[in-house]
């Protein structure tokens, strides 16, 4: 799984996306096909965009979650609570974001396990600025692009109900059945990340 995951930027423009990835999710579950799916995403704007364009992005972002999603994932999503489902969202984007996985595995998780209270702004941009230095296309990210990157993070977290507005950690209660899978299926960095727990 590791070797086709990046560091990428898109989560500045797409974010958690839980709405759209759970209908997204349930056409996939209902057998439409990928063309059905696209004539629902650009002929009838099921996806509630402004543009053509962004369409366009978020098809293609939402087919690359789509991909890293199996069986099991699909139907917790589409059945869980909405709290386990935000939260299962999130593991699938960690499943294709190396950059935000790094960021949730060094930051995050480390202030879980050691009860730290919350993330800071500059932490979280200051971190990305050093791990980028790591990779040579992300080196020429503007900082701009960093810092929103940073705040991206942190407003994908709230609204997965993993920080309050303050970014201060809180624990997500999960089902039982979606910790069973995120234990004995996961992918395992990204689903310590979600239960705040070393494996």
């Amino acid at each position: 799984m590791g070797k086709t995951m990046k560091y990428r930027t898109t989560l500045n423009k797409f974010g958690l996306c839980f709405q759209e990835m759970k209908r997204l999710n349930q056409l996939v579950r209902n057998e439409a096909s990928s063309e059905q799916i696209k004539t629902m995403i650009f002929e009838e704007n099921i996806l509630q965009q402004k543009s053509f364009d962004m369409q366009k992005r978020i098809w293609k972002e939402m087919q690359i979650r789509l991909t890293r999603m199996d069986e099991s994932l699909s139907l917790l999503i589409a059945n869980e609570s909405t709290q386990s489902a935000k939260a299962l969202v999130l593991y699938n984007i960690l499943q294709v974001d190396l950059l935000f996985l790094d960021f949730m595995r060094a930051i995050y998780l480390d202030k879980v396990v050691t009860f730290h209270q919350e993330i800071t702004k500059s932490e979280t941009a200051r971190f990305i600025e050093i791990q980028i230095q790591k990779d040579e296309k992300a080196k020429k990210w503007s900082a701009t692009t960093v810092q929103k990157l940073g705040a991206t993070y942190l407003r994908i977290l709230v609204e997965a109900g993993m920080l309050n507005q303050k970014f201060q950690i809180q624990r997500v209660i999960l089902s039982p059945e979606t910790e069973k899978y995120l234990r004995e299926q996961g992918f395992r960095p990204a689903a310590e990340v979600i239960l705040g727990e070393m494996l």
